[in-house]
């Protein structure tokens, strides 16, 4: 800064094109630090060792410099705590298998001393370099297109989100084939043209080859050489699979030369990887008008199914009890929302654990560099709003720009449209009523990213957006306002807050009943339902499995509803089992009910599990029974299940009124288990 100063000054030190500052690569003392990590660390040597560990890297600089540099200090400053982390964990685990319990301790409490936390050691599992995941709905199709183009040209679309393991099945289906595998480029059909000429050149005729060597050594209008080489491809006899990574972004001029090469009869696989959170682009949009139907397949590649990943770690965990990986397995499919990617990290790691992985927050942060600069800060700071937002929240937060900002965000699915209360009917998964999401009301499409840039946000300006936002909410949402106001030290605020949004709580509850007996044991057979205020719904072996890792922030309430059949008069009658329960009590949900019953109009009456439930823990691993009546007698029309929670996993077993089964008529060419023992 002080060089700029200078040279602004006029005073001419440096010659124009030289740098200001240029420093040579030295080693630091961080880099020695890191470096002596590596000895054996006793006695004297780890004293001195510690002593370097004097505090937090680069601090001190939060009121220095432009915002530009304070985003860079802040990701420098990210970088270097969790390589220190890292490090000081590499210690604490080879002293403890050495039985040095005391240096060890020694180590995480300097680690204390400058706000950072050692993880507890994890036991490494033995892993295989690819977990495969099975996916029944690609195995199928994979067979059948590489069937088919191996006969004529055809076109595979492999889409999902990040992480969905899109690039890991394009390599089981090269390997599952006779292909060769041509990598094509997406940005650029010059590219494109060269990669495959270089593959074809010994594969035809000589006077296509000659045309074909024209392409690559005297260049002409790229259409004319794309129909040269367009031409060639029509024409080779070997099977050629040729990809494209992030189709979604591909130049609109690959639409063209791809559908000339598909006019003919070779034996082409043409394989597009996109991104299914993302809008298409010109080049999928023109491929899927201009091909016949019989040429083009599609695969979306989902969520990792509860029987797949149970199947999975029957190889990676064989020494487990097969209650003891259907825990873990739920455990880890919550954890994950079923991602591949996100469920390796985890794997890895040796056992559940609900902080977001280094590797999955880098990720996320490379997506958003690519964003405006302009929209990615605004967004970082609507990415400290816990909870859904309008304009009105945003303009208060961002400025003007707000609705610029929401059309990207919202065009890019970076955010999406929210509902608050959901009423699904049974068995038709209907919403009820059946209005569209109220228009301006947003949250964030991916929690993961939302922390990402989340975590990108200085202390000092998080502390001013929590402030702006008390004031914001402390008139529309008192619940979120009080949140706000405790993370600024505004106690007395907070607690008047509060005191403004409490609500009573239900005094109904309901105790099971012995447990139930006879519980057959039950081959998975999983069909996903839908997903409503991000609670997934799906039938597993018979049985309604429901799931829900929602954004952070207050809970959200879902009903189903089930109309009784009029020839039964009851009583109602459930199995369940609740595997895992996590509450927002900072949000005002003082005693959530996990799931409760209502018949008609009356008022829900909360489930027991064991007993009223104020923590995040996995609960249960009994099944409970319970049967109910309406509370005013008669015969209902009605009844609703309702949930409530930010993040739960339930499975109901039974639901009965009567002799009929309602889980039944769900469950398309499924008989569901009938067992309700008294």
């Amino acid at each position: 800064m002080e060089l700029t100063r200078l040279r602004s000054a006029g005073l001419n030190l440096f010659q124009p094109g030289q740098r200001l500052l240029y420093l040579d690569p030295l080693d630091t003392d961080f880099t020695s630090w890191e470096t002596a990590a590596q000895s054996d660390l006793r006695g004297e040597r780890l004293q001195s060792w510690l002593s370097t560990l004097r505090g937090l890297p680069l601090s001190g600089l939060e009121d220095l410099g432009s915002p530009d540099f304070q985003e860079w200090l802040q990701q420098q400053r990210w970088h270097l705590e969790e390589r220190i982390a890292y490090t000081a964990q590499q210690v604490i685990t080879r002293l403890r298998r050495s039985d040095h319990l005391q240096e060890a301790e020694m180590v995480e409490y300097r680690l204390r001393s400058i706000g950072l936390e050692s993880s507890p050691e994890l036991p490494q599992a033995e892993l295989p370099l690819e977990l495969h995941f099975e996916r029944p709905e690609l195995a199928e199709v994979s067979e059948q297109v590489l069937a088919l183009a191996s006969k004529r040209p055809h076109v595979l679309l492999l889409s999902g989100p990040p992480g969905s393991g899109k690039h890991y099945e394009l390599q089981r289906l090269i390997e599952r084939g006779s292909f060769m595998a041509v990598e094509g480029s997406s940005s650029s059909l010059r590219l494109t043209l060269a990669r495959v000429v270089q593959v074809l050149l010994p594969q035809v005729l000589d006077d296509i080859a000659r045309a074909l060597r024209q392409t690559l050594l005297y260049p002409q209008r790229l259409e004319e050489d794309a129909t040269r080489v367009a031409y060639a491809l029509a024409e080779s006899r070997r099977p050629l699979l040729l990809y494209f990574d992030a189709a979604h972004e591909a130049e609109p001029e690959l639409a063209q030369f791809l559908l000339l090469a598909l006019s003919g009869r070779s034996p082409l696989l043409v394989v597009l990887l996109a991104r299914s959170d993302l809008p298409r682009g010109p080049l999928l949009r023109n491929l899927w008008q201009g091909l016949q139907p019989y040429q083009r397949h599609e695969v979306v590649l989902g969520e990792i199914s509860l029987t797949s990943l149970t199947r999975t770690l029957m190889e990676t965990q064989p020494d487990l009890s097969p209650a003891q990986r259907g825990r873990l397995a739920e455990q880890l499919l919550l954890l994950s929302e079923g991602n591949p990617y996100y469920l390796r990290l985890l794997l890895a790691r040796g056992e559940p654990n609900p902080r977001l992985p280094s590797e999955l927050r880098d990720r996320w942060l490379s997506e958003s560099e690519r964003w405006p600069l302009a929209e990615r800060r605004a967004l970082a700071r609507l990415s400290l709003i816990h909870g859904g937002f309008d304009e009105h929240l945003a303009t208060g937060l961002v400025g003007d720009e707000a609705r610029t900002v929401l059309d990207f965000a919202f065009e890019h699915r970076i955010i999406r449209e929210y509902k608050t209360l959901v009423t699904v009917s049974w068995p038709d998964l209907t919403e009820w009523p059946a209005d569209p999401p109220a228009p301006g009301r947003y949250v964030f499409s991916n929690e993961p990213l939302r922390i990402t840039l989340a975590g990108q946000v200085p202390a000092p300006e998080r502390y001013a957006v929590h402030k702006r936002l008390t004031d914001l909410l402390a008139d529309r949402d008192p619940v979120r306002a009080a949140y706000y106001a405790a993370s600024t030290g505004q106690e007395q605020r907070a607690a008047e807050l509060r005191e403004r949004s409490l609500c009573p709580v239900s005094e109904l509850w309901v105790p099971p009943l012995d447990p139930p007996v006879g519980i057959p044991e039950w081959t998975p057979a999983v069909s996903a339902l839908g997903s409503f205020l991000d609670y997934r719904l799906s039938l597993e072996g018979g049985r309604l499995r429901i799931r829900r890792r929602g954004l952070y922030g207050p809970a959200e309430t879902l009903r189903l509803r089930f109309t009784l059949p009029p020839g039964e008069d009851g009583p109602l009658r459930l199995i369940w089992r609740l595997d895992f329960f996590h509450t927002s009590p900072e949000f005002g949900d003082v005693e959530s009910r996990p799931l409760a019953v209502s018949f008609d109009d009356e008022e829900p009456r909360g489930l027991l599990s064991a007993a009223r439930l104020r923590s995040s823990e996995w609960v249960s691993e009994h099944w409970m029974r319970h049967e109910l009546r309406p509370l005013r007698g008669g015969r209902p029309h009605k009844v609703e299940l309702s949930l409530r929670c930010l993040d739960i996993s339930i499975c109901i077993a039974g639901l009965s009124w009567g002799t009929a089964n309602l889980l039944l008529p769900a469950a398309a060419g499924t008989v569901a288990p009938r067992f309700l023992p008294g």
